[in-house]
């Protein structure tokens, strides 16, 4: 996820998310966003980012600038979640959820998140 200018960035903020038809979220969704581990790995409690897998084509397009051009770990290709900024709330309803977040997300970085999905 990557805010544009047009975002205001202080007090919550409410983001939407719509799955292609068929996908269900719950009324409660689940997000997770920090650790940044536990996106990919819910046991992952130590916070590393694991590396982008080889057999993964990379975006050639990709413009963040840290580390080496390869981009491989998932740390050097996205922001890491700011600390402190928490989600306040995720309602869901048949395809599209709802995320209520607190003030802390930067404009122009890019941010990872999972959404829990109910039924595809």
């Amino acid at each position: 996820m990557q805010l544009n200018s047009n975002v205001e960035t202080t007090g919550t903020l409410t983001v939407r998310v719509k799955a292609p038809v068929g996908y269900v979220f719950d009324a409660e969704c689940r997000v997770v966003t920090e650790p940044s581990s536990r996106i990919f790995n819910d046991s992952a409690v130590e916070g590393t980012l694991p590396r982008v897998p080889d057999n993964v084509p990379l975006d050639p397009a990709l413009t963040h600038t840290i580390g080496p051009p390869e981009k491989r770990a998932y740390a050097q290709r996205y922001d890491p979640w700011p600390t402190g900024t928490a989600t306040v709330s995720c309602l869901g309803r048949n395809n599209e959820a709802r995320i209520t977040l607190e003030a802390g997300l930067e404009l122009f970085k890019t941010y990872l998140f999972r959404l829990a999905v109910l039924r595809n």
